[in-house]
């Protein structure tokens, strides 16, 4: 009897984790730009590097639970805590000039349900936001920045491709208060530049002082 209930349990654990798929569809037209003086946008083009100076391009979608807090803001970027699942996919490159086209999937998150989603972009060989924004050196975007505008965070449905019946890819939330456009910069984040800033007026004054 004991078998035949764990044998049992091991089934329903199995096919739950099967049917554990949500995906967002992403179109993304004209939406991904990039700038090296912080005020004029260019669309992103096609190529392996796109961007001068930098090396290759990656855009991944994060999901936590709903009303998990954003750790960005307009301004400022930071880490991501474990609260947060990066999609399947690191989407690289763009289709067309500032045009993606793709499927986010995440395999560890049951289908047809609501998250907090975070959309975030960087140059460079790292396979996640974090390992990526602690590197340092490279070019970063995430939906909500000033440059891009829109939301830092927004709530974002999933479809249910393993679901009876399945059901598509949910369309990702766009506008003021989703993804607007997705913008990476090499310019420093204004509170690095503030410290550098900082940094300059010390030395000032202690070269003075001797």
């Amino acid at each position: 009897m004991k078998k035949i209930l764990l044998t049992t349990m091991i089934a329903g654990a199995l096919a739950a984790s099967a049917f554990a798929q949500g995906t967002v569809g992403f179109t993304a037209s004209s939406r991904i730009w990039f700038t090296t003086n912080g005020v004029d946008l260019v669309k992103m083009p096609t190529g392996a590097n796109p961007i001068p100076g930098m090396t290759g391009i990656n855009v991944a979608m994060y999901l936590a639970a709903n009303g998990t807090a954003s750790p960005f803001t307009a301004t400022t970027a930071g880490l991501l805590s474990g609260a947060w699942t990066e999609s399947d996919n690191v989407l690289h490159g763009v289709v067309a000039a500032g045009t993606y086209v793709s499927t986010f999937t995440f395999s560890g998150l049951a289908g047809g349900g609501a998250y907090e989603c975070l959309l975030v972009g960087w140059t460079g060989t790292a396979t996640d936001w974090n390992t990526a924004y602690q590197a340092g050196g490279q070019a970063y975007a995430w939906a909500g920045s000033t440059l891009g505008g829109g939301s830092t965070a927004w709530s974002q449905g999933t479809g249910a491709p393993n679901g009876s019946p399945p059901t598509p890819p949910t369309a990702v939330v766009t506008g003021a208060g989703g993804f607007n456009n997705l913008v990476f910069s090499t310019v420093p984040e204004p509170s690095t530049l503030v410290l550098a800033g900082l940094g300059a007026a010390a030395l000032a004054i202690f070269r003075r002082r001797k």
